[in-house]
């Protein structure tokens, strides 16, 4: 069902629908918005020297792939990986050293076939599907090494928290139930009044990632700090062990719960008087969009699909062609809506976008069909 509450039923219409809520809930880089760790903040990590990707690392995840699992965009299939395991995994090793000491990633590797899984709840709800992306089969091996690397450090260091039993090692969903319920029933036992509070971070990582996990642990791995209550939590899921007896006692609650609040969200928030201010992605400033990142692509293809439709109006309404008539028209209509467009900060503009709009328009309305030599019309 689209946003209109209308049901689709074609396949490409429910790809559009699902496209559309998947893209609604990314999130892209937000650095410029989220708190910055200044200082070890009483650990002395020191400075960890980037390791090697060996050769026989490769080797090893080549030869445990499963044939039977689905290819990525690149359709190589994982059987043809895994019988030329010695041939490919020289060429290999030295992609992914190249790509871990420059930090960048081949472009084709961030690609990826999005596959909706239904979750729960209505099916005709597209909230209720989680997207799966394939990748391709090298980058998520090169993941993998990536991680392995990540878990030792994080070990070592003990950088997890206890409260955290998820995609961490020696923990589960027991590990996770038991020392949980045992301060609950502890509780229970000892006559005070207690209560659990659930909590859920939403769309926390992409379903299929190998770090995203993992990343998200590191996230959420001092949102408990300065928490009274006990806190549990499992990958997103997080619960709240509290015990009150007195009406103060929910006043600690509600802060503990403020303070969960803010630790998850990556912006901070402002207002006026009692009224929040409410982000937005994209704002009109004396009719020229500009976006959080101070980007003026969407005002320059708002501006050019409006010149386009002047010239394409110019066409069809003038008879004649002559440099007369359409100079006057073009200087009056189009050239000023181009000449708003521009912008002191805009200084990266989309060259091609521009000469698509205009020389697509010159041809329209110069005689013949020709296109008019730039300048000149």
């Amino acid at each position: 069902m689209n946003t209109t509450g209308k049901l689709v039923t074609t396949d490409k219409e429910k790809a559009e629908v699902l496209n559309n809520f998947f893209v609604s809930v990314f999130t892209g880089n937000l650095s410029s918005h989220t708190s910055r760790v200044d200082g070890p903040q009483g650990r002395d990590w020191g400075r960890k020297v980037p390791a090697t990707v060996r050769e026989d690392q490769i080797c090893d995840h080549l030869r445990n792939l499963n044939i039977h699992k689905s290819m990525g965009p690149d359709k190589m299939h994982l059987r043809v990986l895994r019988e030329l395991t010695d041939e490919v995994a020289k060429p290999l090793s030295m992609i992914f050293e190249k790509s871990w000491q420059s930090g960048e990633v081949p472009g084709d590797w961030k690609k990826g076939n999005i596959a909706p899984i239904f979750k729960k709840g209505r099916k005709d709800d597209p909230g209720n599907y989680r997207p799966v992306r394939l990748t391709s089969v090298p980058g998520k091996i090169m993941e993998q090494i990536i991680l392995e690397a990540v878990l030792r450090h994080m070990e070592d260091s003990k950088v997890i928290q206890d409260s955290q039993h998820g995609f961490t090692k020696h923990t589960s969903c027991l590990t996770n139930l038991v020392a949980f319920y045992d301060g609950v029933t502890t509780s229970v036992d000892k006559g005070r009044a207690t209560d659990v509070i659930y909590l859920d971070f939403c769309k926390a990582f992409d379903t299929g990632s190998i770090l995203g996990p993992v990343r998200f642990n590191i996230f959420i791995n001092n949102i408990d700090s300065g928490i009274k209550y006990t806190l549990s939590k499992f990958a997103d899921d997080t619960k709240l062990n509290v015990a009150v007896d007195t009406p103060e006692g929910w006043d600690s609650i509600q802060r503990d719960l403020d303070k969960l609040d803010s630790g998850g969200s990556t912006r901070p928030s402002a207002r006026v008087g009692d009224e929040g201010i409410e982000s937005s992605a994209t704002e009109k400033d004396f009719g020229v969009l500009v976006d959080e990142k101070l980007d003026m692509n969407q005002q320059h293809v708002l501006t050019a699909q409006k010149t386009n439709c002047i010239l394409g109006c110019m066409k069809r309404s003038m008879a004649s062609r002559s440099r007369e008539v359409i100079l006057p028209l073009y200087s009056t209509l189009s050239q000023k809506n181009c000449l708003m467009s521009r912008h002191p900060c805009a200084q990266h503009l989309d060259t091609a976008l521009w000469d698509t709009a205009a020389g697509s328009g010159a041809t329209a309305l110069h005689p013949g069909g020709t296109q008019h030599p730039r300048g000149k019309l």
